[in-house]
């Protein structure tokens, strides 16, 4: 009897093993489908990132076009205006597409690209003209919050090339980016004279887009416009 018992127990392990064993053979298929799922899925934002960028690189290249083709200098500079937004968009799909990380932008890499491009298309007018850029560490922003930071640097950075140093050969910006775990902020100052009493520059098309991207980054916002020009951005990650 003690026999039959434990021939008939192992039978059973034997049987209970070879279903364990069929469960995980299962399971391993199913993980090997969602790995390869997921492959797919990577690559399909990559190529999605990529192309969105390569679009906006082709618009930017047919206002370029227009451009050459206009006589007033007005048009050309809101062109040029647009232009750049345009840039500091692609920018962030540039920015994931190299990264793979395709929700959150790399702040470090997307700032420097945003200042240098700045520096670039500034440099032939503005050659003394110093940025000084402090994060304090490395920052992930979800990408609409990034792109929203991104335009604000383009347009305060470019007013201030535009307009803080008028008859000047040499000249400071700051940029300075701090953040916790709960809070994001950012500040942007130049040492030009200012525009306290200039109503026409705090009403102009740049200003009122930076007060835009704060309202949809739900930031407070402080502008400080004596002694050069401070912007002072505050918001919730």
């Amino acid at each position: 009897m003690l026999g039959l018992k434990l021939y008939f127990n192992n039978r059973q392990k034997n049987k209970d093993q070879h279903k364990i064993e069929e469960q995980n053979l299962q399971l391993l298929e199913i993980s090997e489908k969602i790995n390869a799922q997921n492959k797919r899925n990577e690559l399909l934002l990559k190529e999605l990132h990529h192309r969105v960028k390569n679009n906006l690189q082709v618009i930017y290249s047919l206002l370029n076009l227009q451009k050459r083709r206009n006589d007033n200098e007005e048009t050309k500079a809101i062109l040029s205006s647009v232009q750049n937004r345009i840039h500091t968009m692609s920018l962030v799909h540039q920015n994931l597409y190299l990264t793979g990380n395709f929700e959150n932008a790399d702040m470090n890499l997307y700032v420097n690209s945003i200042v240098q491009h700045l520096q670039n298309l500034y440099i032939k007018d503005k050659k003394n003209i110093d940025i000084n850029l402090s994060m304090n560490k490395p920052i992930l922003l979800v990408t609409e919050k990034a792109i929203s930071v991104g335009l604000i640097l383009n347009e305060a950075i470019s007013n201030s090339f535009k307009y803080a140093f008028k008859n000047r050969t040499e000249g400071l910006i700051s940029i300075q980016i701090k953040n916790s775990p709960t809070l994001f902020s950012l500040q942007i100052r130049d040492d030009g004279p200012g525009f306290e009493n200039h109503a026409d520059n705090k009403n102009s098309l740049g200003m009122k887009l930076i007060r835009v991207m704060c309202d949809q980054l739900k930031a407070e916002y402080h502008l400080q416009t004596t002694n050069g020009v401070s912007h002072n951005i505050e918001f919730k990650i």
